[in-house]
């Protein structure tokens, strides 16, 4: 798996550019659960692979409050890491972070990773 090869310190630029097109993409983030996408996305990142498909299937409105609504603290720790490691500016996720209730939730329930994964 991409999470696999990332823990170990693999590449996949195969399986990245393959999960980087656009069809899997949006059927990642349509079918996945919230740990999948950010799981994805942290191996993503950490491997340095090319993800822009992917971040952009990730900054979609719906999916924004998918992770939100649905995601854990941890989940949404993740992706707005590898969303910055990779350095792609996902505006709906990052002014959704941005939210009071999001920040709130963050530094109350957060784990100190949780927490400086985000801000």
């Amino acid at each position: 798996t991409i999470w696999a090869r990332a823990t170990l310190g693999l590449k996949g630029t195969v399986l990245a550019s393959a999960i980087d097109t656009k069809d899997v993409a949006e059927h990642l983030v349509r079918q996945g659960k919230p740990q999948n996408i950010s799981i994805t996305m942290w191996a993503m990142a950490t491997m340095g692979a090319e993800a822009r498909n992917l971040a952009s299937a990730v900054d979609r409105e719906d999916v924004v409050e998918k992770l939100l609504q649905e995601g854990t603290l941890q989940a949404i720790s993740n992706t707005i890491w590898a969303l910055a490691t990779l350095g792609i500016e996902a505006r709906n996720f990052a002014s959704a972070v941005d939210r009071k209730y999001i920040v709130q939730k963050i530094v109350q329930e957060g784990k100190p990773q949780d927490i400086a994964n985000t801000i």
